[in-house]
């Protein structure tokens, strides 16, 4: 799995195995029980595998909206809703005083603890804070076991209420996404505009992830 997500992330040409396992594993079904299987079932073993197991990630700007529309997915879906940010509160306080005092090296430290954690997970959506993407080790922590996901929205529109590293302004905004966009580029596998519902932006998402599940 390591060697898969380090040739995608490199934008190396790649396959994966799984799908072999899994004809392997009705092979030797069909050889043990003398049974005769459609020629389908490879492909929608494969796919509903992948429907219940593949998590989806939201990563994006901070203020784009991740957590917003991760509640409206674990709403469609009845999956949980890990938001990494709320993890990180949960051990050790408040992000902004963190930061402040310990620097934000430390604190990439933690976030990528708890997201090399919570990757392992299968079956989840996962919120991402806005900078997840600045360590590299991240992609594939989330990417081992889940499809991720972009959120876009115009900067000018952003929501920076009580975030230390997004706050001054757009000009401070515009700075940031210089850095970060092409690290949101190289992380995702789909960028999806935050214009209309949450419960609509959900929709569009599980579209396409269903869509790719082959």
């Amino acid at each position: 799995t390591g060697i898969l997500l380090e040739a995608e992330y490199l934008g190396i040409p790649h396959v994966n195995g799984l799908i072999f396992l899994l004809a392997q594993a009705i092979a030797a079904s069909a050889l043990f029980l003398h049974r005769t299987y459609d020629e389908s079932i490879l492909s929608d073993l494969y796919k509903q595998f992948r429907q219940d197991q593949e998590n989806i990630i939201l990563i994006g700007m901070p203020g784009s909206g991740k957590s917003t529309i991760g509640k409206a997915l674990a709403n469609l879906t009845g999956r949980p809703l890990v938001d990494i940010d709320s993890r990180i509160i949960e051990e050790v306080g408040s992000i902004s005083d963190y930061i402040l005092t310990h620097g934000e090296a430390a604190f990439r430290t933690v976030e990528s603890n708890i997201i090399s954690d919570i990757g392992k997970q299968t079956g989840l959506i996962i919120s991402t804070g806005g900078g997840a993407v600045t360590t590299p080790e991240n992609f594939a922590s989330l990417r081992q076991n889940g499809r991720i996901y972009e959120i876009y929205r115009p900067l000018e529109e952003l929501d920076t209420t009580g975030r230390v590293l997004s706050s001054g302004g757009i000009e401070r905004l515009q700075q940031l996404y210089t850095v970060r966009a092409p690290l949101y580029a190289r992380f995702r596998q789909a960028q999806v505009l935050n214009t209309g519902t949450p419960e609509s932006v959900a929709q569009r998402i599980l579209t396409d992830l269903y869509s790719n599940l082959v």
